[in-house]
């Protein structure tokens, strides 16, 4: 696991309210860094691009940087 990251993640059903937690592979964590990399990591590789934004089925990411709650500045 790489120093600042729990290694984990959650898929949350927003519409039957089902959570399910999930590894994050170091080589994700690696080659996309931080919240902008893993939420356009998780858009291609997770959705349809052909997909209405604005559908049931459309994804939501939420995704931190490992330096969130540090003193590092942005």
């Amino acid at each position: 696991m790489i120093n600042g990251y729990n290694g984990k993640g959650l898929t949350i059903d927003l519409t039957s309210g089902q959570i399910e937690e999930f590894n994050l592979a170091d080589d994700v964590l690696t080659s996309y860094l931080g919240g902008r990399g893993w939420g356009a990591y998780f858009l291609t590789e997770k959705s349809d691009p052909q997909i209405d934004p604005l559908s049931p089925e459309s994804l939501v990411v939420v995704a931190s940087s490992g330096l969130n709650g540090s003193g590092a500045p942005t």
